[in-house]
């Protein structure tokens, strides 16, 4: 007698468990089989392509949408079409007649005339409950525990135990044991967990961590697990497959070629190799995709005043590799320029592009999703909308082997998954209980009007469902994240506090997270003898004023910069290039007005302007339009604060002396002598004193405790050091600042003497603006017998002396270790390799400073 076939329905996640549990009582499994419900419930109707029924509906409802008035804009949306078919298969699941839709306003009928449409080109089975009602004998089908979306589901399965089917001998059980844990973020939270396990020395096949919050947690999953070198496999669907995105970013590029649409393909590897300098080359300089279909003509200038010989030299590499770059895809981008507009051809020239590639087995798995896709719809797609979100959804769905690993699941897989240990993960209110409400056009307004499970009904039904999944362990361990890597808080799920208090009185405690930052900052030294090969020329120690102040500010800042020469160099038109060219235009107009330079022309300001950008636009020649942005903010500053530096002209006798002047004098220590260079913006002299200007774009001004620090040695050093050169005394060190600040206008001031208001006239506001934008800086010769804001040299000579003295010992005893100055961290190039973090004290106040009046 053949044997009755015994069929268990179950998802296919827990096939692997059935199967063990079988073979462990039998010795084969020829009259069992496992189905899905989806697909046992629907045997005998053929199968229905919901992607080629999306297709079609959307066809159809871009030919209609010009019928409807309130919804035309939002119908070109493939998100729309699918609202619609999941809404017209509620309406068959629940026995909802379309002909019962409300139709009390114009947006109540255009929603019921689309659904009409859809429907009539939809193959629908069955309802789900009229399909288990139609099923005979079940006495031999076993329901294994499965997590009900909706209530209809879970009245189907009530339907087949009315039937005499029966429920997998699968006991739920209270937890044993329950833990709480929190953590600071998801990444604590997380590693938290990976040390728990390896601590415990807790078999991973009997391990099963739950997801509430799939999407944030499982990448930080991969990542911190990797490290912690923990395996893991996981049903939650990929959303990662690279080689998906990279053909998305193509047919993008090929819909619309231009320069950025190339430079995200090229830093994404859509191509069979690495473009990266073709990439920096198209953004550093603004180059369009039209342009990269010909040979790259870049001329560069050779005699100018911009940018130096050692950054032209750059800039030539750079051009040099990207047009070796652009000949090689040359024939691919004629391609792309040429391609016909139409889905078809696009979605085509992506693919062989992408078939042209070495791609290793994984890659090569994904890329059969994608052919095996294009053979099956691309001939039905007219809208590169509905293709680029098809493209979107695709998944592998490989279902992976769980026996003996850890298994990681979102929450609503967890039922029926019999582990010893449950970790549930990002427990927050944010995430939990996460019910899918209606939202969109069909919203939960809408739905109210139907004869459909109120939102209350579905919420505690929905709430049943997910305390099911905490059920089938021994140990269940709850964890959330009271706080975001932005710094916000977050608290457990109130549903969830709920469920727990019915087991215990226990409360949360933070991970036992053995944090890596409790080690000790392991501080480099060079030693002595390679200190000094690395920074010293026998026993002279070269450099500019600003690389010793570097030191001053980080020393390990100048042991990378200055000592290993790693130096990043940026190519765009940046503040470094302006700075050059404000100091040229302010050399040339100084160099040929001299003492009158602040009464020069408007127009000669503006012909010297144009004589200084020209480099650059011959360089940046595809940001003329941002060049002239500048040049016209540039005059503007110019011509404002040569109106200022003309009125200080007059009150003082002082003249131009030299402008740039390059600067070098050697200082004798104990030990070494230090050899400095350096650039002088300018030197005034009169006929016994000089002083020295420092042009700056933004407001500065010396502070006593920074020249202490060695923050500021710069102008003080210049003036120290030049004072033997020019035989005169020191008159003062300022820097002229071109910010263009705004002043505050006050009309009325008290007069405590008189006690009275006194008004405010426009001269009392130009002094209020000309001392706002005078010259500022320390002077060092008293200006009456009863001045007592001047500087003694004499002091500061001292300090630099001392400064310098121990910067040679340092760095002869090879001290490179990482000290920052405050904020020197914030925008440090090298932070990322050094690994410290200053902590600053934010409430350090700087000494007052004196300002020329």
């Amino acid at each position: 007698m053949k044997p009755t076939k015994t069929t268990i329905i179950a998802d296919s996640l827990n096939k692997e468990t059935i199967f063990s549990d079988i073979l462990s009582d039998k010795t084969g499994m020829i009259d069992i089989e496992v189905l899905p419900f989806s697909v046992w419930v629907k045997q005998g109707y053929p199968p229905i392509d919901h992607t080629l029924e999306l297709i079609n509906c959307f066809n159809v409802i871009q030919k209609a949408k010009n019928e409807f008035r309130i919804l035309n804009k939002a119908m070109i949306y493939p998100e729309f079409v699918k609202e619609f078919i999941t809404f017209i298969t509620e309406l068959n699941e629940y026995q909802i007649p379309i002909d019962q839709l409300p139709i009390t306003t114009d947006l109540d009928q255009e929603i019921k005339h689309i659904a009409l449409i859809i429907k009539e080109n939809l193959h629908i089975h069955p309802s789900l409950k009229t399909l288990c009602l139609n099923k005979k004998d079940l006495s031999n089908t076993l329901l294994y525990p499965t997590f009900h979306n909706d209530i209809n589901s879970k009245e189907c399965y009530d339907i087949l135990l009315a039937n005499s089917a029966k429920n997998y001998p699968l006991i739920k059980h209270r937890p044993n044991i329950i833990h709480l844990y929190r953590a600071l973020n998801k990444r604590q939270e997380i590693e938290g967990l990976a040390q728990y396990l390896l601590d415990n020395g807790i078999a991973l096949k009997d391990v099963l961590i739950s997801l509430v919050n799939p999407d944030a947690y499982l990448k930080w999953i991969r990542l911190i697990f990797d490290r912690y070198h923990i395996p893991f496999v996981s049903s939650i669907d990929d959303h990662d497959l690279f080689i998906v995105l990279r053909y998305r970013k193509l047919m993008k590029l090929i819909k619309q070629p231009t320069s950025l649409n190339l430079i995200d393909c090229l830093n994404n590897d859509c191509f069979n190799e690495s473009f990266k300098d073709l990439a920096l080359y198209l953004k550093q300089f603004n180059i369009s995709f039209d342009q990269c279909l010909s040979n790259f003509d870049h001329p560069l200038p050779k005699d100018q005043h911009i940018i130096n010989k050692h950054d032209l030299e750059r800039f030539n590499e750079l051009i040099t590799k990207a047009s070796l770059q652009q000949q090689q895809l040359l024939p691919t981008l004629i391609k792309i320029a040429t391609c016909d507009e139409s889905v078809k051809a696009i979605a085509s020239l992506a693919y062989d592009i992408m078939i042209d590639q070495d791609n290793d087995h994984r890659e090569l798995s994904q890329l059969y999703l994608i052919k095996n896709f294009l053979e099956n719809y691309l001939n039905d797609i007219n809208s590169f909308l509905l293709l680029d979100q098809l493209l979107s959804e695709l998944r592998n769905n490989e279902q992976p082997m769980t026996s003996n690993q850890l298994l990681v699941t979102s929450l609503t897989e967890a039922i029926g998954i019999n582990r010893k240990y449950q970790f549930v993960l990002g427990a927050d209110s944010s995430a939990y209980p996460q019910i899918n409400y209606h939202n969109g056009i069909l919203d939960e307004q809408y739905y109210a009007r139907l004869i459909y499970p109120s939102k209350d009904l579905r919420y505690r039904f929905y709430l049943d469902q997910l305390e099911s999944c905490f059920k089938y362990c021994d140990n269940l361990i709850i964890s959330y994240a009271y706080g975001d890597f932005s710094g916000k808080s977050k608290k457990i799920a109130f549903e969830l506090d709920t469920f727990i208090k019915r087991y215990s009185e226990l409360t949360f405690c933070d991970w036992p997270l053995n944090e890596n930052d409790d080690i000790p900052y392991d501080l480099h030294h060079l030693k002595p003898e390679l200190s000094r090969k690395l920074f010293l020329n026998g026993n002279i120690l070269n450099g500019s004023v600003s690389s010793f102040e570097r030191y001053f500010n980080c020393p390990y800042q100048y042991f990378m910069q200055d000592g290993l020469k790693i130096n990043s160099y940026d190519m765009n038109l940046n503040s470094a290039k302006l700075g050059t060219i404000l100091h040229y235009i302010m050399q040339t107009i100084v160099n040929k007005y001299h003492k009158d330079y602040g009464n020069t022309s408007k127009g000669e300001v503006l012909v010297i302007i144009e004589e200084a950008f020209d480099p650059l636009k011959k360089i940046y020649f595809n940001h003329n339009d941002l060049i002239d942005i500048i040049k016209h903010n540039f005059a503007k500053m110019i011509i404002d604060q040569l109106k200022i530096l003309a009125k200080i002209e007059r009150n003082d006798d002082f003249v131009p002396f030299k402008t740039e002047y390059r600067f070098n004098q050697q200082i004798t220590l104990d030990d070494i002598t230090i050899d400095m260079t350096g650039i002088i913006d300018r030197i005034d002299v009169n006929d016994d004193q000089y002083r020295i200007i420092d042009y700056k774009s933004s407001d500065h001004n010396l502070s006593k405790k920074k020249v202490e620090s060695g923050q500021q040695l710069q102008l003080l050093t210049y003036l120290w050091l030049i004072e033997t050169k020019l035989a005169k005394d020191a008159e003062g060190a300022y820097y002229c600042n071109f910010k263009n600040n705004n002043t505050n206008v006050i009309p009325v001031k008290l007069n405590r003497n008189k006690n009275a208001l006194e008004e405010f006239d426009a001269s009392d506001w130009y002094e209020s603006y000309h001392k706002e934008h005078q010259l500022k800086g320390w002077y060092f010769i008293p200006r009456s017998d009863t001045d007592k804001k001047f500087k003694h040299l004499e002091e500061f000579k001292m300090i630099l002396h001392d400064n310098y003295q121990k910067l040679a010992n340092d760095l002869l005893a090879g001290i490179i270790a990482p000290n920052p100055q405050k904020d020197a961290c914030k925008y440090c190039e090298y932070l990322g390799i050094c690994r410290y973090y200053q902590q600053a004290n934010d409430d350090e106040s700087e000494d007052s400073n004196d300002e020329v009046e």
